[in-house]
């Protein structure tokens, strides 16, 4: 139960920030990068052997990767789960890093490899595919695809978000599903957080959010990003006066389509076991992620859909016919 109830709070929390068009929680959030789960080398006067220690911790776990790097003039070791598709998908805010992560990768032209991805539920690979797909119309058919499909896992549906601004900023239609597929990732990752028996996955849900949310904001120029909060605050400010219809009925829409798959498929959806490996637990536990039986995933995701599915329209309402 306390999984349903803090899922609620974070999904009208979620709601508030992209119904309202605030800026700039997204980039904070995600600006920190791992959160607790990086580890920064301490000052040279400081007591460098204990940061040190708890470094080789991680340098001789084989579950995890550690990596240094100099930022703003400071030496930095980030450390991060093998398995962390969360961390991982940090990486597309930092182009130094993230084109280290997709060299040597031809996109999504290799078939093979990214339809045995799809099925091994590895998303880590299945991003650098994506990301190092060149041409935007692939890019964006592909996206298109997964999310129109009845098992869409959360990142990709963050991906197709982001990639709507990507391409054209300044399209109404497409700032409208850049909104409706946010809200569906994000909502769809709390319910795979109610799986996940570890507090921190909340954590892991709203940092999630601001990842994407400064991959969207990177995509944009600043007069673009002008135009789209002033079209943000028109809909929302005319709400009574029809203006909303298109922009929030298309949110209201999507997130009904993918709470009802939720509920509908709740059997059938890909494991939530992705979003434990960027829990505190696990990287305290040497990488040992803590789940709900897997018999009981089911019945959890179900109700916890459906009190999603509630608390949406009871809010936002039904959406217009």
């Amino acid at each position: 139960q306390r999984r349903v109830t803090w899922g609620i709070d974070l999904f009208e929390a979620i709601m508030f920030r992209l119904f309202s068009g605030a800026a700039g929680v997204g980039s904070v959030c995600a600006a920190t990068w791992f959160s607790h789960r990086q580890y920064v080398a301490k000052q040279q006067e400081q007591d460098d052997s204990a940061s040190d220690a708890e470094v080789d911790k991680f340098r001789t776990n084989p579950n995890f990767h550690v990596s240094e790097k100099l930022v703003n003039g400071q030496h930095q070791i980030i450390v991060m789960h093998k398995k962390d598709a969360i961390a991982f998908s940090s990486l597309q805010n930092d182009r130094e890093l993230r084109d280290q992560a997709i060299k040597g990768y031809a996109g999504l032209a290799a078939k093979n490899d990214v339809d045995r991805y799809l099925k091994e539920e590895n998303y880590i690979e299945l991003l650098k595919h994506i990301w190092s797909e060149k041409d935007p119309k692939v890019r964006m058919e592909w996206l298109q695809r997964q999310v129109n499909s009845s098992n869409a896992h959360p990142l990709l549906m963050l991906e197709y978000a982001t990639e709507q601004l990507r391409q054209n900023p300044l399209s109404h239609e497409n700032i409208n599903e850049n909104k409706a597929w946010s809200v569906a990732g994000l909502v769809r990752a709390a319910n795979d957080a109610a799986c996940v028996d570890d507090m921190d996955a909340e954590n892991s849900v709203q940092k999630l959010e601001g990842i994407y949310e400064q991959a969207s904001e990177s995509a944009l120029s600043e007069e673009n990003k002008k135009m789209i909060k002033e079209y943000k605050t028109y809909m929302t400010e005319n709400f009574d006066k029809g203006a909303h219809l298109k922009y929030h009925d298309r949110v209201k829409s999507v997130g009904r389509q993918v709470l009802r798959e939720a509920i509908e498929n709740a059997d059938s959806l890909p494991s939530p076991v992705w979003l434990a490996y960027n829990t505190l637990g696990c990287y305290m536990n040497g990488g040992n992620i803590t789940m709900f039986p897997k018999e009981e995933w089911k019945t959890r995701r179900e109700e916890h859909a459906k009190l999603l599915e509630q608390a949406f329209f009871s809010q936002f309402g039904s959406p217009s016919k």
